[in-house]
């Protein structure tokens, strides 16, 4: 059992944001001293417009808990609020009151009768029943392990955080949990700063970004417990007799405290006891004398148990220390890929956490009717702010309800532990009910795909039905219904879960479908009411209305596919189901894999593409409707611009004439007619033409049509037009998108590019072939493109989604217990060479008494699985040029990549370590669980979405605004969602990068690290976001810590010693490079160990921070290593190269190395001489920056020559007078140690002498030159970001 999760976890922050009355209860995203409530302020100001801080006393002197709230929230809220936070110590069983009087848990604030900004609300204990007894123990539970990881249904690990094992950091205090600051107290760290830098013993080989045993960090997963009882557990007295249970008793626990007493606990109604029970005998009376009666069954066990009372109270405060968003309950958390082996040890208390969870799921079960819930919650008003946001999150409640029950009921299907209506049927057509869910598998049951690929076909219909549901639901249509429809792939299966129609599964004389066809067209149904209703659907995704015939000839009128039905239940409501057809087909990719004899649509002959089902995708659709509303407006520009020049010509005659009355006439009216210019042009540009633009999603399909010939041809033409539009400019775009503008890192970020383009995978191959076209033009103009990588990755996700297909197929016929000897067999075969032969009895198992079967794992070899890959790569993506090994090329990205796709958690272990000789690579005890992957739609927080749209646009021209905007985006999305899901993790980063623009450096790293913690536990440990916002994290704690240091040294004088603030500089630069480190250390092995921009980006941003703590060795090897990488990819002389050339330069100079900064600065020289003339600031710049350089060179070298030259007595003795300074571990020498004129005066004249001892540069005077001395590096140098080679 968990706490509810759409409600910020804790009470309320330690500054209060300034929201409107769409706010219901306060964000987390800011961190700053406590404000004053706005009661205080204008107390004219009515109820319903104020944001106050409510105070709720609490019981047993406890203090109590201040949180911001304002008239329309909801005293539910309140209590989820007061529940949640820390300082309760455990109450969980209470009711809120005022002025005596017990509230409504639905009722407002505002509603209250006499309440002020000023009144107090007080907890009052409750009567326990049953389910309030289980969440009181859950949570006691909860605190007894220190919140530590559930154990999951599926998987281990799930919703994981890495961040404070990263860097050791604390990012809790208690203080902030009473809502107040810490004074003058600092945060003590615990990051070890031995040898100051994370980067002290790094391999600039990669040679460990293909092993995985350093994936996790020390420390991953081991939460320090005090254990305060020795066992706790269900007492075998339970359950309750009916007179115990008459008397009010509930359950009965059996503890076993430190001091080694056993403890026979009653639960009742009224809290908890000590009764006199033995294991022997049962006495359910209190036990006389010590029953300690509580309502608190911590408080029972402290005053039963001083041992436990001391621990419980130290396990408290470290509770209390603890981020919340660490361990608050989602439904979005991800999986981790790479995990350790769970390690199992005895606990009895895991027997009642199972038992409490059973009565929890046992006793919900079939008390949902999710369908009603859904449309529902759908129909809530949202005509307000704060209507829509209740909506918002009322539906996003009960769709994660669904969501979990839909999962669970699948996993119960395809295990046998759902009884299906139709048992007599085969199991691939059977149809299941199960806890009010309509559950089928991905057949093609009723044989409706015959013709378009069969069972293939169906297995895509069902997800681009979840995607028909996605573009429904966005639209928001009155009226309009679909079904809650969750889809589940496991051990190879698919199956579609769906809310049900009220009167669907009864049979009835009025037929339920009344629009479309249940038999591929047979009998089609063209109800006018659904007529109407669908063409507010088709005017809103550009569907053309057009004629079909059924099987008796006669005519129907449809909007939607024939294949798209309308239903209209027993609840009155018209709901479209099937929505997988309301894109239209891709002609161009349809003819492509469509064979001359194959013209009838006949079902497609082994090896070819595996179905006919080929359509668009809607971004597509969204994209060529744009293409199509540009060129009108170009065109009518040009018209406008052409009717204009008419009318000057024609008018020019009458120009002079008119002239001086006109000069009169518009000088009075100047402001007056300036201002209704703008008005008009502003008119002009907000007016965008609404052009007639519709497609047949029944074109190229076998739909019987009655339309006229030259009408269905121009449906067709109209549909191969943005096939068309698909392969030519689409593609185009993509690729030079991916190659220039956002270059992706891994293979999710890479379907996210495409589908945002709306282009499907199967187009992978083409792509390639236009990136490396394009490569090719750009070697023949002897320039380079960044493709080498993007290739690589793209024939990486081939390779991932032919071994996906392979993977399903093979669990498809395994029974689960066998899941982990198959996996193993696989991954060893698909990563060795053909030549290798595995010993078949490493599959044996105990079950084999069970195994009536052979099953097709036992005897995989290598061979057949590179060469199944390869004819599904062939296959799908018509790319059949694999390398020979392509499974040894980023061996480890494309084992992740497999993993991420199937569902699958292996343990984290060196597979790709050498081998002495070849064995398998995996074994059965590597493969650690298999969990579902579900795809659904997310209902969407528009409110939040517009307010995050208008941030973006405001963070740069007006941060200060901006930061209020993100702040009041952050409320909405903790509010819709929770703190923990990924939409209000993107709404973090951006008010840290706010706060950064605004100056703010330490609420932006307090923000910034929220984002990164809900980032891995909802988006993936090393996702590529959650990687970037690392480094920013990163970026923030140096600055923080240089920033620091450089105000104090502004302060200080002469005489200030600044070791205790240049300790501290060092402290957070070095948690600013282990930060770097782990996001660059899972870069590397997310990249393969390839060289790409954004490795080099992170190269230079390392460089620069061991360069702020004076490691300019290694600082050094990592510009090296950046600029290495810059030249292979984007060549010398590009505008990145260069710029890590003057960094260079810098570095070199700060070490005294001036003949290795001559070297780099002659690049930049040679660099702006071809871009720039001579008389530019920048290439004068450059050429004097040289001229020092090389004049400090050349006076170092002579200086190294005349001390190695025999010197008289009493010049040794004078040198001993005139030692070399130490600055920056580099000897410099001062003026007064330089060599005199008369000393400088052989071998040159006397004019140069004089001169060359007179203005030869100093180490600072160069770097201030620069424009180095005494400044941190900028943000833009330093921040880690998005590099472009363009």
């Amino acid at each position: 059992m968990t706490t509810d999760t759409t409600q910020p976890p804790v009470e309320a922050p330690t500054e209060a944001p300034e929201t409107d009355v769409k706010s219901t209860l306060p964000t987390q995203a800011q961190n700053g001293e406590e404000q004053e409530s706005v009661a205080n302020g204008d107390q004219e100001v009515a109820l319903e417009e104020q944001t106050f801080l409510l105070k709720v006393r609490l019981p047993d002197k406890l203090p109590a808990i201040k949180l911001y709230a304002h008239a329309h929230t909801i005293v539910q809220d309140v209590r989820q609020a007061v529940f949640d936070a820390p300082d309760v110590n455990g109450y969980t069983c209470f009711y809120l009151t005022f002025d005596g009087r017990r509230l409504s848990e639905y009722m407002e604030l505002g509603d209250i009768e006499g309440f002020t900004p000023d009144s107090e609300l007080v907890l009052a204990p409750d009567t326990y029943n049953d389910r309030e007894l289980r969440v009181h123990l859950t949570r006691f539970r909860e605190i007894m392990s220190n919140f530590g990881p559930q154990p999951a249904s599926y998987g281990v690990d799930r919703g994981s955080s890495y961040l404070k094992y990263i860097d050791g950091r604390e990012e809790y205090r208690a203080d902030d949990a009473k809502g107040t600051k810490s004074k003058g107290k600092k945060q003590k760290s615990a990051i070890v700063t031995d040898g100051l830098h994370a980067f002290e013993e790094y391999d600039f080989t990669y040679g460990r970004s293909s092993l995985l045993s350093d994936y996790i960090p020390k420390g991953a997963g081991e939460l320090e417990t005090l254990a305060p009882l020795k066992s706790l557990g269900l007492s075998t007295w339970n359950p309750s007799t009916a007179d115990r249970r008459s008397d009010g008793d509930l359950m009965y626990l059996r503890a076993v405290t430190l001091e080694a007493e056993v403890l026979h606990v009653t639960c009742c109604v009224s809290g908890f006891f000590v009764n006199s029970s033995t294991d022997e005998e049962f006495d359910p009376e209190p036990r006389a004398g010590k029953s300690w009666h509580e309502h608190n069954f911590a408080v029972t066990l402290s005053k039963a148990s001083p041992l436990f009372a001391k621990r419980y109270s130290r396990l408290l405060q470290k509770v209390q220390t603890r981020n919340p968003l660490e361990y608050i309950a989602t439904m979005a958390g991800a999986y981790p890929w790479a995990v350790r082996s769970p390690v199992h040890t005895a606990d009895e208390s895991r027997g009642l956490d199972a038992h409490l969870a059973a009565t929890d799921l046992a006793e919900g079960f079939g008390s949902h009717d999710w369908n009603e819930e859904l449309q529902s919650t759908r129909e809530l008003p949202q005509g307000t702010a704060q209507e829509s946001v209740m909506r918002d999150q009322a539906l996003y409640r009960v769709h994660s309800d669904f969501v979990e029950s839909a999962t669970k009921g699948a996993l119960a299907v395809l295990s046998g532990n759902a009884i299906p209506l139709n048992p007599q049927e085969p199991t691939t057509t059977q149809m299941f009910v199960y806890n009010n869910i309509f559950y089928s598998i991905g057949y093609d049951n009723r044989e409706a795909f015959e013709y378009v690929g069969g069972d293939a076909a169906a297995h895509v219909a069902i997800s681009k039905d979840v995607d028909g549901v996605k573009m429904l639901a966005d639209l928001e249509i009155p009226g309009l219904c679909t079904l809650g429809t969750v889809v589940v792939d496991y051990m190879g299966q698919r199956v579609v879960a769906q809310s049900i129609i009220p009167g669907i599964l009864t049979r009835s004389e009025n037929p339920l479908v009344k629009y479309g066809s249940v038999d591929m067209g047979a009998e089609v149904a063209s109800d006018p009411a659904f007529h109407a209703l669908a063409e507010t659907l088709a005017n809103a995704l550009h569907l053309s209305e057009h004629s079909v015939k059924d099987a008796q000839g006669a005519e129907h009128k449809l909007f939607t596919s024939v294949e798209t039905k309308g239903i209209v239940g027993q609840d009155e409501r018209k709901y479209f189901l099937d929505l997988y057809r309301l894109t239209p087909v891709d002609a161009e990719f349809l003819d492509e894999i469509s064979s001359p004899e194959d013209s009838n649509e006949q079902a497609p002959q082994e090896n070819a593409y595996p179905h006919r089902l080929v359509l668009l995708r809607p971004e597509l659709l969204k994209h060529f409707y744009d293409h199509k509303v540009r060129a009108v407006m170009e065109e009518e520009a040009k018209k406008k611009e052409a009717d204009m020049a008419a009318e000057e010509a024609a008018d020019k005659g009458e120009e002079s004439k008119d002239a001086a009355k006109a000069f009169a006439d518009a000088k009075p009216a100047e402001n007056g007619a300036a201002g209704e210019k703008s008005a008009d042009s502003e008119a002009a540009e907000a007016k965008i033409p609404k052009i007639d633009l519709r497609w047949n999603p029944d074109a190229f399909t076998r739909v019987p049509t009655s339309d006229a010939p030259e009408t269905v041809e121009a449906h067709k033409e109209q549909v191969r037009e943005i096939s068309k539009f698909l392969r030519t400019t689409t593609l185009n775009r993509l690729v030079v998108d991916c190659l220039y503008q956002n270059p992706p890192i891994d293979s999710e970020t890479l379907v996210r590019r495409f589908h945002a383009r709306g282009v499907n995978m199967r187009y992978i191959g083409k792509v390639m072939k236009l990136a490396e076209d394009l490569a090719t033009d750009a070697t023949a103009k002897s320039s380079h493109v960044p493709s080498a990588y993007f290739l690589k990755l793209c024939r990486q996700e081939m390779i991932a989604r032919g071994a996906k297909h392979v993977l399903r197929a093979l669990l498809k016929d395994t029974p689960s217990y066998l899941m982990r000897q198959a996996v193993a067999r696989f991954f060893s075969c698909f990563f060795a060479d053909n030549n290798i032969e595995f010993d078949v009895s490493s599959t044996n198992t105990i079950h084999s008494r069970i195994i009536t079967k052979k099953h097709a794992f036992t005897t995989l070899t290598p061979q057949q699985v590179h060469e199944s890959v390869r004819r599904e790569v062939a296959c799908r993506f018509r790319f059949a040029e694999l390398p020979e090994k392509f499974w040894a090329d980023r061996s480890l990205p494309l084992l992740r990549s497999i993993c991420l796709k199937v569902g699958l958690q292996i343990e984290a272990v060196d597979y790709f370590a050498p081998q002495a000789s070849p064995k398998p690579r995996f074994e059965p005890k590597h493969i650690i669980a298999h969990y579902p992957i579900t795809k659904h739609h997310d209902p969407r927080a528009v409110l939040a979405e517009e307010t995050l749209e208008t941030a973006h646009i405001s963070v740069t021209a007006q941060p200060a605004l901006a930061v209020e905007i993100y702040t009041e985006a952050c409320t909405v999305f903790e509010q819709t969602y929770g703190p923990v899901h990924p939409d209000t993790a993107r709404a973090y980063t951006g008010l840290a990068l706010a706060y950064h623009r605004a100056g703010d450096t330490e609420k932006a790293l307090a923000v910034e690290r929220k984002a990164v913690v809900v980032g891995e536990r909802v988006l993936g440990l090393d996702s590529e976001e959650v990687m970037g916002w690392y480094m920013n994290l990163a970026y923030f704690e140096y600055l923080q810590a240089s920033t620091v240091l450089a105000e104090f040294q502004k302060k200080a004088t002469a005489e200030t010693k600044m070791d205790k603030e240049r300790r501290d500089r060092d402290i957070g630069v070095g948690r600013a490079l282990k930060l770097m480190k782990h996001a660059s250390k899972l870069w590397e092995k997310v990249c393969g160990g390839d060289r790409n921009l954004e490795g080099a980006s992170t190269d230079t941003n390392i460089s620069a921070m061991l360069s702020e703590v004076e490691q300019f060795a290694t600082a050094t090897r990592f510009l090296h290593r950046a600029l290495e990488t810059q030249s292979q990819i984007v060549g010398k002389s590009h505008q990145l190269t260069i710029t890590t050339q003057e960094a260079l330069v810098k570095l070199y100079l700060q070490q005294g190395d001036f003949h290795a900064a001559v070297s780099a600065q002659k690049a930049v020289c040679e660099f702006l001489r071809t871009r720039l003339p001579a008389t530019d600031d920048r290439a004068i710049t450059a050429e004097a920056i040289l001229a020092g350089i090389t004049e400090r060179a050349v006076h170092e070298a002579k200086l190294a020559a005349a001390s190695k030259a025999p010197k008289p007595k009493h010049q040794k003795q004078r040198q001993t007078l005139q030692q070399p300074q130490q600055r920056n571990g580099v000897q410099t020498v001062t003026p007064s140690a330089a060599p005199s004129s008369s000393q400088q005066s052989q071998g040159r004249s006397s004019a140069g002498r004089q001169s060359s001892a007179r203005s030869e540069p100093s180490i600072e005077e160069l770097l201030a030159f620069i424009g180095e001395k005494n400044s941190a590096p900028s943000s833009k140098k330093s921040r880690p970001k998005k590099s472009s080679s363009k």
